[in-house]
Order: structure tokens, then C-alpha cells, then sequence
């Protein structure tokens, strides 16, 4: 073998670490890239875990279902908008979209009972917010709660 076979073996073996390299920072940079970015994402959102109803999480992941209907209320200066609504009971996602222009709102879900069953904070840097519960047929009530004539009732009947 020559000198110059030599080379070019040589060079071919320090192409095939660098590919190697190469693709293992790739792989690195895009882990920490999707990590980070969801991590992020969720803080600067702050966005928490699905709401709750008691101390058992209001729903549980299941790929197979169908995705829950999102009930949509939008919270203004003079409250909520539409101010009820009706739909079937069980699983749904509640859809708030603030423009109260308050810094700071606090949501309140609760039976016709009164008791509560939900409460989040969100402040004026978050244009919406959604919720996932699974609930009974019944009445319940969102309000902010600095401001009891702002509610919205939620209507839930039977499947």
C-alpha cells in the first residue's frame, strides 16, 4: 500500500468519527432543544397541570378517546361572554379568554352546592386559559372572584 492509499484510508476513518460526532451533537442540541423549548414554553405560559376536581385529576390522558368539546367564554370589562351555557356532561375543556383588562383574574369553578371544585390564577400575560374536566350532569358556576357578577353557568346534562 502507498503513502497515498494511506492518506485516503486515514481520511476516510476521521470522516466516519466526525459523521458519528457530528450527528451525536445534532441529536444532543435537538433533545435539549425540545425539552427546553416545552419547558419554557409552559413557564413563560404558565401553564399548570390539568385542573382538578377534589384530589383526583379532573382527566386522565387516553389516546383512543375522541378530544374533548371546548365550552369558550370570553371575560370582559363587564364580564363573561356568553354568560351560560349548556352541554352534555362529561369530559370537555373550558375555554376562558381574558380581556377584562384586570392584571390578574381568579377563576372559580363550583357545584350549585357551593362547593368549590376548581381554582387558577392567571395573570394579564396570558390572553387564555383552558381547563380539562370530567363532570356530572348539574349546574355549575365560573366566576372571577374579585368580582361576583361576573359569572358564567354551565349547564351539564345527561349523555
Amino acid at each position: 500500500m502507498d503513502a497515498q492509499s494511506n492518506m485516503n484510508a486515514a481520511a476516510q476513518v476521521n470522516i466516519t468519527q466526525s459523521t458519528k460526532i457530528l450527528i451525536a451533537i445534532i441529536v444532543a442540541l435537538m433533545t435539549i432543544i425540545i425539552v427546553g423549548g416545552g419547558w419554557s414554553w409552559r413557564v413563560l405560559h404558565k401553564v399548570g397541570p390539568p385542573a382538578k376536581v377534589g384530589s383526583q385529576p379532573a382527566l386522565s390522558l387516553n389516546t383512543s378517546q375522541a378530544p374533548p368539546d371546548v365550552l369558550s367564554a370570553t371575560l370582559s370589562p363587564s364580564g363573561f361572554a356568553p354568560n351560560e351555557i349548556s352541554h352534555s356532561a362529561g369530559r370537555f375543556n373550558l375555554k376562558v379568554t381574558n380581556h377584562s383588562e384586570q392584571q390578574e383574574i381568579v377563576l372559580r369553578l363550583k357545584k350549585a352546592s357551593g362547593e368549590q371544585l376548581s381554582e387558577v390564577r392567571v395573570s394579564e400575560k396570558v390572553n387564555s386559559w383552558t381547563g380539562q374536566f370530567d363532570l356530572a350532569p348539574g349546574v355549575y358556576t365560573l366566576s372571577e372572584a374579585s368580582h361576583p357578577g361576573w359569572t358564567y353557568q354551565i349547564t351539564l346534562t345527561a349523555p
